[in-house]
């Protein structure tokens, strides 16, 4: 027993998936204390853990999305109202009594357990709240009459905006390209607000687009303009030489002139002097 306390060895192994490595620990209790280790480890190479990646804290998980159109340069929203009372598929909401450029909706009929809502902006844009694809072409359908100055609808397809939003427990932000929506926040005010900012934004890539398909329709004028105007430079660079050329001669016949006169005055002071 008393062996057993004077010398007592530990030996501790451990098991790793890929190396196997083995610690040794020796305590001897003899009035001193005295502490030795040994390692082993086996002709396999210890890899070191890998961390393990931690997900995104708050990663959209829903396939919700907000969708931006931008098809005319203005909505008549008292008609859209008017139409929408009469289709019967959509119902007004209201935002705030001060929001008079915005009709916002709701569909009625639930396909799931988010609703669908849609704001059309007075300046031309519409943008849809978890609405598919089919509805959106629909109710793009349904707006047309109510267009004024209306953009074809290649350049409409071609200029969208999409967002993705989901909702959770915190507050109300907009991170890494994703909407999140706080569920005690005021969601008509924050989609609203969402909502401006993306119809403004397909209405800038709407004016963009068009302003470049107007440089491109130019560029063969722009050529030609800048074709006569090298002919007017080189015109006027050949009327500038023929104005000096024509000085030049100018100049040159005064002074024979000069030259002939003091010759005559030099031929008749000559001829007084001689005879």
């Amino acid at each position: 027993m008393s062996r057993g306390i004077k010398e007592c060895r530990i030996i501790h192994r451990r098991l790793h998936k890929t190396s196997i490595c083995c610690f040794q620990y020796e305590i001897r209790i003899c009035g001193r204390v005295v502490a030795a280790t040994s390692r082993s480890s086996s002709s396999l190479p210890i890899k070191t853990r890998l961390a393990r990646k931690k997900p995104a804290p708050e990663a959209p998980v829903s396939s919700l999305t907000a969708v931006a159109y931008s098809t005319a340069e203005e909505y008549d929203l008292k008609s859209i109202l008017n139409a929408l009372k009469e289709q019967g598929l959509y119902k007004e909401k209201v935002i705030s009594e001060d929001l008079d450029d915005v009709l916002y909706a709701s569909a009625k009929y639930q396909v799931s357990e988010e609703s669908r809502e849609l704001f059309i902006f007075r300046e031309g844009s519409v943008v849809f709240w978890n609405f598919p694809e089919i509805e959106r072409k629909a109710v793009l359908k349904f707006l047309k009459p109510h267009e004024e100055h209306s953009y074809s609808p290649s350049l409409v397809n071609q200029e969208v905006e999409a967002l993705e939003f989901t909702y959770h427990e915190n507050k109300t932000k907009f991170h890494d390209g994703s909407i999140y929506l706080s569920r005690d926040g005021e969601g008509d005010l924050e989609k609203y607000t969402f909502s401006s900012g993306l119809a403004l934004s397909v209405k800038l890539a709407i004016w963009e687009a068009s302003l470049d398909s107007y440089v491109m329709s130019i560029e063969d004028i722009i050529e030609v303009m800048n074709e006569k105007l090298t002919h007017c430079c080189e015109l006027m660079e050949l009327l500038s030489h023929h104005l000096e050329d024509k000085h030049h001669v100018r100049l040159e016949v005064m002074i024979i002139v000069l030259i002939m006169v003091e010759v005559l005055f030099e031929c008749v002071h000559y001829a007084s002097k001689f005879m």
